[in-house]
């Protein structure tokens, strides 16, 4: 009598789960382990862990259909998962349209897969996944990744520059995140004795971007301007470098310019906000004694 093997190449089946009634199609080809095929529940995704939470024995397997040829297995295997719609989450397990050759993808399954994505990273299963690791396993995969990473070159996102779109999604999944203590300690120790930009920066590099600091006029309350009386500008700087350039006292000098907008101070106009010029009259109340007149400027 002609084996069911010697005849036919394998077969599709439907897996049912007793409890909720769910069903998962697929095709089996026979293999040397008769044990194994009679056995088999299915690989899909969801079916496997299915089976990991309610156990083999909540599942009952029937054959559908036996196939003579690879081309029989995958036209059944889409027949059937269409006729007993398990592409459908509220009835089945099947993610895949079927036919293990198609390279067609439904929006079902792409909107399911999406959403498998999400929450495994919503229930954190990927961190737990790491956590499970032993200390010495976790030192070992970080020796071969930095091996593999000292050239940048090998890095899969080297060269590549994120859209728009994506740059606004890191954003957002960042704000309000707060690196743990044992984290900033991490980052602190490897950052330890190295040089901002050192892996980037060359010495071309620094030098045209030391030119273009030069150039760049920065207006802002730590820059002390000094006027003529003609409201021409003698100099801008620090505090410290108008006191060494003009002979001034500085601290007379920054008491003064605490209290006040605009001072003059011995013969010459100085302030640290060069918009308040703009609205100034150019007109110092007149007062007695040594006290510096409070100028506000509105």
């Amino acid at each position: 009598m002609e084996s069911l093997t010697t005849k036919f190449i394998g077969f599709i089946y439907l897996t049912k789960n007793i409890k909720n009634n769910k069903i998962y199609i697929g095709q089996r080809r026979f293999s040397n382990n008769k044990r194994k095929d009679y056995n088999y529940l299915g690989s899909g995704v969801l079916i496997t862990k299915s089976i990991k939470k309610y156990g083999r024995h909540c599942f009952e397997r029937v054959t559908l259909k036996l196939c003579t040829t690879l081309e029989e297995l995958n036209n059944y295997e889409i027949h059937f998962i269409q006729l007993y719609n398990s592409c459908d989450p509220q009835i089945g397990y099947n993610l895949y349209p079927g036919g293990c050759f198609s390279k067609l993808r439904s929006d079902e399954f792409k909107k399911q897969m999406s959403y498998i994505k999400q929450k495994q990273y919503s229930d954190n299963m990927v961190k737990r996944s790491r956590l499970n690791h032993t200390i010495e396993t976790r030192t070992r995969l970080s020796e071969i990744a930095k091996e593999r990473f000292s050239d940048k070159t090998n890095h899969p996102n080297y060269g590549k520059k994120s859209s728009e779109e994506t740059i606004e999604k890191l954003r957002h999944a960042a704000t309000g995140k707060k690196a743990s203590d044992s984290t900033r300690h991490k980052m602190s120790i490897s950052h330890t004795g190295k040089k901002l930009g050192s892996d980037y920066a060359t010495p071309e590099w620094r030098s045209k971007q030391s030119e273009i600091q030069k150039s760049v006029v920065r207006v802002n309350t730590k820059t002390t301007y000094v006027l003529d009386d003609s409201y021409n500008l003698l100099y801008m700087g620090s505090t410290n470098s108008v006191c060494l350039t003009f002979s001034l006292n500085k601290g007379t000098l920054k008491d003064k310019l605490k209290k006040n907008n605009i001072i003059e101070y011995k013969g010459y106009i100085i302030t640290r906000d060069l918009k308040a010029i703009e609205k100034w009259d150019g007109v110092l109340p007149t007062m007695t004694g040594n006290t510096v007149p409070f100028i506000n400027i509105k």
